[in-house]
């Protein structure tokens, strides 16, 4: 097994976390009569929305994945959730993030942890080991798709999640 350099990796990620999710505060929202409050957004809908589902040890994930409009085969970024209850909507961080990805080229792909949402299983009973197995299950997934380039797979974690991406990185050389 090759040893990985995860700390470089991880402060990387946390650097660019807010450039590229774009967290800063916002103006706060006026709203006027002039225009219709249902009014769509031609950018928000540049993406496909797949329900979809693989196993994961004996647990069977439910999830969404994200998709850019245009024929693939595309890079991706699977999402590893922080502890606790966590479906794939994430607080409204997953889809949101979701559809920022797939308008610019990527698959997101965010699942409901096990026992939570449409998931089979219970997370209580995971140890880190289990989740970034998991985060490898979804990895694996992907890979097996025609759309997604294998080569391209990266994970995105978000607080227990962050801890769990090094972990899963160094037990395998299909993480980008």
């Amino acid at each position: 097994m090759r040893v990985r350099p995860t700390v470089p990796i991880v402060l990387v990620v946390c650097f660019l976390t807010t450039p590229v999710t774009g967290c800063k505060p916002r103006p706060a929202e006026i709203v006027t009569t002039e225009e219709p409050a249902a009014a769509s957004n031609a950018a928000d809908e540049a993406y496909r929305l797949e329900e979809v589902s693989f196993r994961a040890g004996d647990n069977l994930l439910a999830g969404a994945l994200y998709l850019p409009p245009t024929p693939g085969p595309h890079p991706a970024i699977a999402m590893v959730l922080g502890s606790g209850p966590r479906d794939r909507n994430y607080g409204g961080a997953g889809p949101a993030l979701g559809r920022h990805f797939a308008q610019h080229g990527y698959a997101w792909l965010a699942w409901d942890k096990p026992g939570v949402g449409e998931s089979k299983g219970d997370f209580n009973l995971q140890t880190f080991r289990d989740r970034a197995e998991e985060a490898l299950a979804a990895i694996a997934y992907l890979r097996g798709r025609a759309d997604i380039r294998p080569d391209q797979i990266g994970l995105w974690g978000h607080s227990q999640g962050g801890m769990v991406v090094p972990l899963a990185a160094s037990f395998s050389d299909h993480v980008a």
